[in-house]
């Protein structure tokens, strides 16, 4: 029986760098980004809520929670954080609404990680950097987020401990099959007419 997965969808913070809401940009199939990833993580999770802003996306055609952030302004970690503490299942699942490269067996991987060990968080390093937002946290990880963010520190990595974080590196996941570039999230609005040409 599957472990019991709660599946979180963080729509991200004012876009700026796109110029407008990149959750709202529309893939060449037709859906948006947001309804694309929240599609994904339906598919893998029992359980799915979308992060963000409950006015902003009150009106998309999708039924589920929309959990806002408790504390406001502090970016992706405040989003985790809120999600989390809300949770009802250890194992929760936090995907960014700008990695529309990201797929199921992926995402699959990294909970069959998360089931066979007891890492808080476990997240993938490509190309030398974390990638928190594709990532599997524990449920206990949102004590370790509330105490950073109480100390105004906003940074996902940097609220991560060493001993209770099972880093995935590129080798293992190129290994799996997973090539570097599921990871790549889109920010600017060169990057996203890239990807759309693909």
């Amino acid at each position: 029986m599957a472990t019991p997965l709660t599946g979180f969808v963080l729509t991200g913070g004012k876009s700026s760098r796109m110029g407008s809401d990149k959750a709202m940009l529309r893939l060449p199939g037709g859906e948006t980004l947001v309804e694309h990833a929240l599609a994904l993580v339906s598919s893998i999770a029992s359980e799915v809520r979308l992060l963000g802003a409950r006015q902003k996306y009150a009106g998309l055609a999708w039924a589920g929670e929309i959990v806002e952030d408790l504390y406001l302004d502090r970016g992706p970690l405040a989003g985790i954080h809120a999600g989390l503490k809300g949770s009802s299942t250890e194992l929760n699942l936090v995907l960014a609404v700008d990695m529309p490269a990201v797929t199921s067996s992926l995402l699959r991987y990294l909970i069959g990680r998360a089931e066979a060990s007891q890492a808080l968080v476990v997240v993938p390093d490509v190309g030398g950097r974390q990638q928190p937002l594709c990532a599997i946290y524990r449920k206990d990880f949102y004590r370790i987020a509330e105490q950073a963010l109480a100390q105004n520190r906003n940074k996902v990595n940097a609220a991560f401990v060493a001993a209770s974080t099972l880093v995935l590196t590129e080798p293992e996941l190129a290994a799996a099959g997973f090539r570097a570039g599921l990871f790549r999230n889109l920010n600017t609005e060169e990057e996203w007419k890239n990807f759309s040409a693909q």
